[in-house]
This record gives C-alpha cells, structure tokens and sequence, in this order.
C-alpha cells in the first residue's frame, strides 16, 4: 500500500495541510478493511446497507430501547438508501423487536422493492454488537467531517476534486 500511495494527498480542505503518508495509509487501510467486511457480509445482508452504517451515529441499547431515538436513527439512514435509487426502486426501514419477527430475535427489517417486487433482508440486533460493526462504525467516526467541499485527491502532479473518501483509492 505504501507504494500506491507514494506521491499521493488528501487535502480534505483546499487551505489545509495534506493528508499523507503514515496517517493517509492507515485510514486508506481501515477503509479497505471495512469495504471487504462489506464485501463479505453483503452474502447476507442488504450490501447498501451496510455501507451507509459508516456515515450514521452507532446504534447501541440505548438507541434501541428508546422508540423515539431508534425512530430518528431509522429516519437519519433512510433517505441515504433511498438516494441512489431509480424510479422504479424504494427501500423501507423497521426495527422489530422479538415478538414481531416470529423467530424470537430482535432485528433491522430492509425491504427493498424493485419493480414492484419485493425483497427483505433481516440483519439480527447481535449484528450490532460485532467486531464487524465495532470497524465500521470506527471508519465513520474517523471519516467524519473529514473532507469538505473543497477537498481533493493529489496524485503526482493530477488534482481530483472529491468529498468521498475512497472513491479515487483504486485508481
């Protein structure tokens, strides 16, 4: 990774010291860690999901056991899903609790409808206490007000503007 990154910054403001080096690789390391959790998970979960997790604030018991604050969370994810879909596409969020999913374990409900068909992927409440989760929420936070509008990727002598971390990391 070194060597792919050698001659490359990340000005996350147009004014700002660049982002390189030792603390450019380890960010660009904990992110391609969380993109292949993702990859790996996404056998399971709903994929667009999981990759949203990085960009809401950490859901804990607190959050879950508070209607009014779970229902903002839910609120806070959805229109990020929601975004990047076609006209024809929508997605539904719902926390469920033990007695509503029949199988006696709480969980988040994803139902995506597509053409009218529909597709529900279940990720269970022990989901949120994984190591998993733990790195992906740990991105977020790390990423967090990062880059503003102004930033942008330096490699060599080429300036790519961008406010999304990742996007340019592969090439």
């Amino acid at each position: 990774m070194q060597t792919a990154l050698e001659n490359s910054a990340i000005y996350v403001t147009a004014d700002a010291p660049p982002l390189s080096g030792s603390a450019l690789e380890d960010l660009c390391q904990s992110y391609l860690v969380v993109k292949s959790t993702i990859d790996r998970l996404s056998r399971r979960y709903d994929e667009e999901l999981l990759e949203k997790l990085i960009y809401v604030r950490r859901l804990d018991a607190s959050l879950v056991e508070n209607q009014e604050a779970m229902d903002g969370w839910l609120a806070d994810l959805l229109p990020m899903l929601n975004s990047d879909l076609g006209i024809s596409e929508s997605c539904e969020l719902k926390w469920l609790n033990e007695s509503e999913t029949g199988t006696g374990e709480a969980g988040l409900l994803v139902e995506r409808k597509v053409h009218g068909i529909s597709t529900d992927k279940f990720i269970p409440a022990d989901f949120f206490a994984t190591v998993e989760y733990r790195n992906i929420i740990e991105l977020g936070e790390k990423l967090s007000g990062l880059l503003d509008d102004d930033a942008f990727v330096q490699r060599g002598e080429k300036n790519i503007r961008s406010v999304v971390f990742g996007r340019h990391l592969n090439g």
